[in-house]
């Protein structure tokens, strides 16, 4: 929504709260930040899945995904 907006913005911070079959999402948001100039850095916000190629057990966590992202501009 607001993709047009972002050409005045210099640095942002999004906390990414998604499900691995939400993933064309993150895709897409990932996208749009490259399209309006921005690069990323991408932390983990919050360690869920300790083996996610073996137990994606969720545990107490409603999501499968917490990033932290970082976008600014050179």
């Amino acid at each position: 929504d607001c993709g047009d907006s972002l050409s005045q913005v210099e640095n942002m911070f999004i906390e990414y709260h998604g499900n691995f079959e939400d993933s064309k999402k993150l895709t897409q948001l990932l996208a749009l930040f490259t399209e309006v100039g921005f690069q990323y850095y991408l932390t983990e916000a919050g360690r869920i899945h300790t083996s996610p190629f073996q137990h994606r057990d969720r545990g107490l966590y409603q999501f499968d995904q917490q990033l932290n992202i970082f976008c600014f501009r050179n």
